[in-house]
């Protein structure tokens, strides 16, 4: 591991490329030195590539408690064409080194499922993406947790699916910012708030571990 010590609080990221005809370790090495100094690296990154296509990254962050999820917008434009990352939370403790880069792990693999949208970054910040990737290797019981939470809305047609959508941008946004990110009237949003909370209740802190967009 050359110079970088695995000792402290750490902090893992993984980048991934989509095309082998564009995986190039010189070029993901580029991104993940860059990636984790914008992070707030206290020093040079450890990088390591388990395979062409994937980089794993490791950083001491520079503050005991950092706060770096507020750059994502700043984190898409050091990624590479057809590049992906993901960035798990800071760790400390004997075993920091290994629990890092495990929910790393999970959350690339997240990443991976995603049967719709293909976010270019998630960080352990993104609404659900921790609760998610939990349950990433157990899908069943995934199902059957939101199932429960979300009764008749957990059906898989247009109607559910746009109540659905409204409430995960609805806690992202609130009402005003919700109606403006789905260009429709503000009422129309409260309506399918409404409907939402008729079927599973109360919407609020304990419903954003369900914004995950598992469809």
């Amino acid at each position: 591991m050359g110079s970088y010590s695995t000792a402290g609080p750490q902090q893992a990221f993984h980048l991934w490329c989509s095309s082998r005809a564009q995986a190039k370790p010189e070029i993901l090495d580029e991104a993940a030195r860059n990636i984790a100094q914008l992070l707030g690296a206290k020093g040079e990154p450890l990088v390591a590539f388990p395979t062409p296509l994937i980089a794993w990254g490791w950083l001491s962050p520079s503050d005991t408690q950092p706060d770096n999820t507020s750059s994502v917008e700043q984190l898409e434009k050091l990624l590479p064409r057809n590049t992906r990352l993901v960035v798990a939370a800071y760790s400390s403790g004997d075993s920091a080194f290994r629990e890092t880069h495990t929910q790393a792990e999970r959350l690339r693999r997240l990443g991976d499922r995603q049967a719709r949208e293909k976010l270019p970054v998630i960080t352990y910040a993104s609404d659900g993406a921790l609760s998610a990737a939990a349950f990433v290797d157990r899908l069943p019981l995934a199902t059957t947790i939101v199932q429960t939470a979300l009764h008749d809305l957990a059906s898989d047609d247009e109607y559910t699916s746009v109540i659905r959508d409204t409430a995960h941008c609805y806690l992202q946004h609130g009402i005003a910012g919700a109606a403006t990110a789905i260009h429709v009237h503000r009422n129309t949003v409260k309506y399918r708030v409404d409907k939402f909370r008729e079927a599973v209740g109360q919407i609020g802190q304990p419903m954003s571990t369900y914004a995950w967009p598992w469809n």
